[in-house]
C-alpha cells in the first residue's frame, strides 16, 4: 500500500479547498495528528471527523514500556475488566498533544450532535474512549 502525507495528498491531488476530513486510523491518529498543526492551519481548519480509537494507543503503550507481550496482554485483559486503562498519565499525555493541535478549534461535537468539551475529558480518557468526534469552527444550529 502506497503511503503519502495529507500534504502530498492534497498537493498531489490539484485540490483547491479542503473543508472536510474524516480520520479513523485505527490508533494511528495519535501518530500523525501531532504533526498536523500547520497543514490544518495551510488549510484554514476543515472540519474534522476524528475517531479516536484509545485502546489500541493503550495496547501499544503497553507493549512499549513493559517489553513483554505477554504481560502487556495480561494487563490487558485486567484492563478490560475493571474498566480501567493502565498506562493512564501516559494516555493523558498523548491526549494532551493531540489536544493542542486541535485547540484551534473552537467547536467539538459528539455524533449525536451535542457539544463535547474534549479539553476537559483528557482527563478522563474513558470519555472519550473509542468514539468519534466532530471538530469544527462551525457552530451548529440546534434548529436544523
Amino acid at each position: 500500500v502506497e503511503a503519502k502525507t495529507l500534504n502530498d495528498f492534497i498537493l498531489g491531488q490539484n485540490l483547491e479547498k479542503v473543508d472536510f476530513i474524516k480520520i479513523d486510523t485505527e490508533g494511528g491518529e495519535f501518530l500523525f495528528l501531532k504533526e498536523w498543526s500547520d497543514i490544518l492551519k495551510e488549510l484554514n481548519h476543515p472540519t474534522l471527523l476524528i475517531s479516536f480509537h484509545i485502546k489500541q494507543l493503550e495496547e501499544k503503550l503497553l507493549f512499549l514500556s513493559l517489553k513483554s507481550k505477554f504481560i502487556a496482554k495480561v494487563f490487558l485483559k485486567i484492563s478490560r475488566i475493571l474498566s480501567f486503562y493502565f498506562p493512564r498519565k501516559k494516555i493523558i499525555n498523548e491526549l494532551t498533544k493531540i489536544e493542542e493541535v486541535l485547540s484551534s478549534y473552537r467547536y467539538v461535537y459528539s455524533l449525536n450532535g451535542q457539544e463535547f468539551k474534549f479539553k476537559e475529558a483528557i482527563n478522563s480518557p474513558r470519555e472519550i474512549g473509542n468514539n468519534s468526534f466532530i471538530f469544527s469552527n462551525k457552530a451548529w444550529s440546534k434548529h436544523a
